[in-house]
């Protein structure tokens, strides 16, 4: 899993942005829930533990109460001309002035893909409120309260990564239910960071409101560590790090910086910067999995770490070719400053999608960089427990797929979206069973 495979499939759900657009303006009868719902917060109180107050944004912070699964949210509908109740328009005209015609609607966000963010942030709160933070051991002292929790949050987490990585989720049907449900709370803590800079409400938030609320988020996930919970999703992941020790924080917290790194930065100077940045959106994820999906015998996880590292680094060179011309239209260039020179290519020729040979030398060149970090991950595979082997060389193979795609598509990346069509990932099931078949149990 990587998070462009998380990131990527983020682009299932993803729509990436400028990182200091400002929120378009609106007058009040266009006011949309999108804009409502950053404009409100909601407080967590001062806990036991010495937290100090503090205002958190209330797409990531408030949970709408739901008696089932998960809440549909908030709607996402403007608000009728009419509305008299919230004060925010003005009654009807009663008088025979002529009306003023309405000033047009603020641009809607280009979206490559279908958005469900209301899924990731309005899932059911445990049940002491939706403006505190609370402990699932401490606060839930009821055992059945507690567990009914962590049950939905981990049927959510399913939902929810069936929905933004059918790729992923394909792979956890490969192992044993109890990983498969500690890999979707993982992947779904991932998704919700991603989202908090890369989401159609991320384009109408400004630069230093995204900020405030990645600084939260980080405090967030350490209240998670120490078992403090605020909705059922929280309570998942805490679950999780509960049955893995040695499942450590500092990935989490790299992760989060590289969604700083996406906030500030739109173009990346060399190889050096960008593979930072894919260490931390994705390299991470390599390291959070591997105490869920264990080692095989006479393996030990340091030795399976680099190669868990170098299968994030894979995905996520692959995402970021694959998505060339979707972050030109959006105004990035991940593919480094001193490569597009290297080889000839211009910014220009990238933002107006012209396939060069130049250019088709620079997705080569980057293809085989990809294929390196492949080739690494799959002698990683053997190390890790049987039981993990068929689900991780499955996603490698399937990513590593787009590539081919890739090039059979002239190495046009800028026009053509390369994607490995359903009936070819289940294709690819059989060589990926005996290729782990073939490996020292």
């Amino acid at each position: 899993m990587s998070n462009k495979s998380i990131r990527a499939n983020k682009r299932r759900a993803r729509h990436r942005g400028g990182a200091d657009r400002k929120a378009p303006s609106a007058s009040p009868s266009q006011l949309s829930a999108a804009t409502t719902v950053r404009a409100a917060s909601a407080t967590a109180t001062a806990t036991a533990d010495g937290f100090a107050t503090a205002d958190y944004p209330a797409h990531i912070y408030r949970s709408i109460p739901s008696a089932v699964g998960i809440s549909p949210g908030l709607t996402m509908d403007p608000l009728p001309a009419n509305d008299t109740l919230s004060g925010l328009v003005s009654p009807p005209h009663t008088s025979h002035a002529p009306r003023v015609a309405p000033p047009p609607p603020p641009p809607t966000p280009r979206l490559y893909h279908q958005d469900y963010s209301d899924l990731l942030w309005f899932s059911p709160p445990l049940d002491v409120g939706s403006d505190q933070a609370f402990s699932h051991r401490d606060v839930l002292r009821d055992e059945t309260r507690r567990a009914k929790a962590i049950e939905l949050g981990y049927e959510a987490c399913k939902r929810i990564t069936a929905i933004y990585s059918k790729t992923f989720y394909l792979g956890t049907q490969m192992i044993s239910p109890e990983k498969a449900k500690n890999l979707w709370a993982v992947y779904v803590w991932c998704r919700r960071t991603d989202d908090l800079v890369d989401s159609p409400r991320a384009l109408i938030t400004d630069r230093q409101t995204l900020a405030n609320q990645i600084v939260l988020w980080e405090q967030r996930l350490a209240n998670i560590w120490r078992g403090r919970c605020v909705d059922v999703l929280d309570s998942a992941l805490a679950d999780t790090r509960d049955m893995y020790p040695s499942l450590a924080i500092e990935p989490f917290q790299d992760m989060i910086k590289g969604m700083l790194m996406d906030l500030d930065q739109q173009k990346y100077r060399d190889w050096n910067e960008l593979y930072l940045y894919c260490y931390r959106v994705a390299g991470t994820v390599g390291l959070m999995t591997l105490p869920i999906l264990g080692t095989s015998r006479g393996a030990r996880a340091i030795d399976a770490a680099p190669h868990a590292v170098d299968l994030g680094i894979a995905f996520q060179i692959t995402n970021i070719l694959r998505d060339v011309g979707e972050d030109a239209d959006r105004g990035r260039i991940y593919l480094p400053q001193e490569d597009l020179q290297k080889f000839g290519v211009s910014e220009r020729d990238i933002f107006q999608h012209r396939v060069t040979d130049q250019y088709k030398e620079l997705v080569k060149y980057y293809i085989q960089k990809a294929q390196l970090y492949y080739e690494s991950a799959e002698r990683g595979v053997a190390l890790l427990h049987p039981s993990a082997r068929l689900a991780v060389q499955t996603a490698l193979d399937v990513y590593r797929g787009i590539l081919t795609v890739i090039e059979r598509n002239d190495y046009d990346n800028l026009r053509k979206r390369a994607y490995v069509s359903k009936l070819k990932k289940l294709t690819m099931l059989v060589p990926a069973y005996l290729k782990t078949r073939s490996m020292p149990q």
